[in-house]
């Protein structure tokens, strides 16, 4: 397994560096929760968050928020 050192990486994208953010926090979050088992459906559910934040990145997890946030960046003329 390849490890990626963060110093490396650069996203140039704001909605994307504060999702990566997002994803980071939960994902720290659950290992924490690792330690403790009866913690198990919370970290199922910062799992599925985790999931949803890559998601929304890739493309995979779509709500109107989220293309509101993309279409506000876009100018269209008259």
């Amino acid at each position: 397994m390849e490890v990626i050192e963060r110093e490396n990486i650069l996203v140039s994208n704001k909605r994307h560096k504060d999702i990566l953010k997002k994803a980071y926090i939960t994902l720290d979050r659950i290992k924490e929760l690792s330690d403790d088992t009866s913690s198990i459906d919370l970290m199922a559910t910062d799992v599925k968050s985790a999931i949803n934040y890559l998601g929304e990145i890739v493309g995979e997890v779509f709500t109107d928020d989220i293309l509101d946030k993309i279409f506000s960046q876009f100018c269209i003329g008259k």
